[in-house]
């Protein structure tokens, strides 16, 4: 079973900042994640389990300067 959450992803210098935050009140937060590059990137997002059809969106708005979530 996947868990339930929330990404928010923003670009820093070259790379993302990817951040998660559980929708279970009672789980421990996590570390934000640093994706190198927009490739590190697309594959966090398909490792997490993001629809391929709205990755390519997804990036766009990150590479525009948008947080994306």
């Amino acid at each position: 079973m996947m868990e339930e959450g929330t990404l928010s992803i923003v670009r820093r210098g070259q790379g993302y900042q990817v951040r998660y935050a559980s929708n279970n009140p009672h789980d421990q937060d996590r570390l934000p994640c640093v994706c190198r590059d927009e490739v590190d990137l697309v594959a966090l997002l398909y490792h997490c389990g993001a629809e391929a059809a709205a990755i390519p969106q997804l990036c766009a708005d990150v590479r525009h300067g948008r947080m994306v979530i």
